[in-house]
């Protein structure tokens, strides 16, 4: 995809965001929405996107980015394929709330 190439070309030349790449990060709900909103203020022409999506996000690196966008495609493109069923939330098993009053 175009995003390979551009990630290739800003970064071969610094070969770290490798090494930082191959840590696997937990992302938090929090984080996921600061680079979902990254990603809006930051898109794919902006200059060092990846340094100013990672620079947004506490704790995460360059490389923390790059993988979960990689991720995030995958998972649009399992979706549009019809690989990953959506939950039906209109059965009853699906979950219930109870309402109690303890008055």
């Amino acid at each position: 995809m175009k995003w390979e190439m551009e990630v290739l070309s800003s970064y071969l030349s610094n070969a770290t965001w490798l090494i930082d790449e191959s840590r696997r990060t937990k992302w938090t709900q929090a984080e996921n929405k600061m680079f979902e909103n990254a990603l809006a203020v930051y898109d794919k022409d902006t200059p060092d996107r990846w340094q100013k999506v990672a620079a947004m996000i506490p704790g995460k690196t360059v490389g923390d980015v790059i993988k979960q966008y990689k991720e995030l495609e995958d998972d649009v493109t399992n979706i549009e394929a019809g690989l990953v069923s959506i939950p039906d939330y209109n059965t009853p098993s699906a979950f219930t709330l109870e309402w109690v009053n303890h008055h």
